[in-house]
């Protein structure tokens, strides 16, 4: 249904459907977007900050002993949003959970709780965090028909966003410490 009403709309633009084809290929494969350069190298260079010849501790450890001392306990209420914001930056899932994981999991370790679980909360804010990536607002936009409201998108998804990564938190802050 949705690509039916792209091609209706190409057609009502051109008045001449011989061309739609063409538009649509333009459209669609003739601007692809521009890979991410700086995510990998940025995910790399955290997961093997630890190697050196300084034996100095990773970055996400690093992080995780400060992150740990400052909130405590109430961490686990927080993770979804670091999660989050990830895939926000990164404007990729995978990309935050393949950034964050450590980190979570060392922050897990530095409070005596499950890493499973401060790792699947990792996951879950990621997930909602890619519902605000810039990349996808913009993928998303231009689908279903409404480039150049990407900033409409992103204020309509922001609310269900930010309830996502408050209620994960608070579930997780339940299942790390259950009453």
């Amino acid at each position: 249904m949705c690509c039916q009403a792209f091609v209706e709309r190409i057609r009502q633009e051109l008045k001449e459907p011989r061309f739609v084809d063409e538009v649509i290929v333009e459209r669609w494969v003739g601007h692809p977007p521009r890979p991410r350069a700086g995510d990998l190298p940025l995910g790399g260079s955290l997961i093997n900050s630890g190697v050196n010849n300084a034996d100095l501790v990773s970055m996400p450890v690093a992080m995780a002993s400060f992150v740990a001392d400052t909130f405590g306990s109430l961490y686990p209420l927080f993770a979804p949003t670091i999660g989050g914001l990830g895939a926000f930056i990164a404007g990729s899932n995978t990309i935050s959970n393949m950034m964050l994981s450590q980190f979570q999991f060392e922050v897990a370790n530095a409070l005596g709780v499950s890493g499973a679980t401060m790792v699947a909360l990792q996951a879950v804010g990621a997930a909602a965090g890619n519902m605000v990536a810039i990349h996808n607002v913009v993928a998303a936009s231009a689908t279903v028909g409404l480039l150049g409201q990407e900033g409409r998108t992103l204020r309509m998804t922001i609310l269900p966003t930010m309830y996502y990564l408050v209620a994960a938190g608070i579930l997780g802050l339940l299942a790390v410490y259950p009453a």
